[in-house]
């Protein structure tokens, strides 16, 4: 009983141990991060930026059309609150060949003074996405393949040059990888546990992570290819009834 209880007490200090060290590590690389955010914007951040400002500003949503709103919404929210030189007259004319950019750089001309300030504060609200996307994978590949396993997912994550090049951007790339990871991990938790509540939330997330990228659109027939492929070695042994429950929850 003795030995049980010692070797039950090293596993939980070893588990907080890990857990302690993979913070370090994610702490490490947000840093990374926000030392990238002082640096000079990117091409398509001034059209982001203003895309968002037009959004809470004007109620437009025709300023950057190519991805959804959610990821500009969020990281111009609180630029709103420092009020940016926004005149509505200058975007009433109509997109042509991806008008935004031009629309971008008038913006930057209007706001000579304040513009850098303005991508740093987005830049560093666009950070709660990437607190987003460590959580989940986190927690998902801790609960899958045990602690261990979150050691290869997050260096994986956090130190790639994909993650660091574009995460300190206000652009939805970053976002996108997140909430997808995220809706990942809510579809599987569905899976294992098909309630009501799950597919709700599950379907919340979906939501979210639509409202990031276009490209993500591929995630509705690919989850009812998982779905299927999931339930398919339980076919013969699943009542009609418990298949209805199990549409009807798809459907939310």
């Amino acid at each position: 009983m003795r030995s049980n209880k010692v070797q039950r007490g090293d596993y939980s200090l070893n588990r907080v141990c890990y857990q302690s060290l993979l913070i370090v590590l994610w702490l490490f690389a947000i840093s990374l991060e926000g030392f990238s955010i002082f640096h000079s914007p990117v091409w398509h951040e001034s059209s982001q930026l203003l895309a968002g400002l037009n959004i809470w500003r004007f109620q437009r949503f025709d300023t950057q059309e190519v991805n959804p709103p959610l990821v500009r919404s969020v990281v111009s929210l609180p630029i709103v609150l420092l009020s940016p030189n926004l005149d509505e007259r200058k975007f009433n004319r109509p997109p042509v060949q991806r008008d935004e950019f031009a629309r971008g750089i008038e913006f930057l001309n209007d706001n000579k003074e304040n513009a850098r300030f303005f991508f740093t504060v987005s830049r560093f609200t666009g950070l709660v996405f990437l607190v987003i996307a460590f959580l989940t994978c986190f927690h998902f590949s801790q609960i899958t393949f045990g602690i261990i396993s979150t050691w290869v997912a997050l260096p994986l994550f956090c130190f790639s040059p994909y993650i660091l090049g574009h995460g300190a951007t206000i652009m939805p790339d970053v976002p996108s990888a997140a909430f997808a990871i995220a809706s990942v991990y809510f579809f599987w938790k569905w899976l294992k546990r098909p309630e009501m509540l799950e597919s709700f939330i599950a379907g919340i997330i979906l939501g979210l992570t639509e409202l990031t990228k276009f490209t993500l659109l591929i995630f509705y027939p690919m989850f009812i290819v998982m779905w299927l492929i999931y339930r398919l070695p339980e076919i013969k042994t699943l009542t009609k009834k418990y298949w209805f429950q199990q549409v009807k929850q798809m459907a939310v």
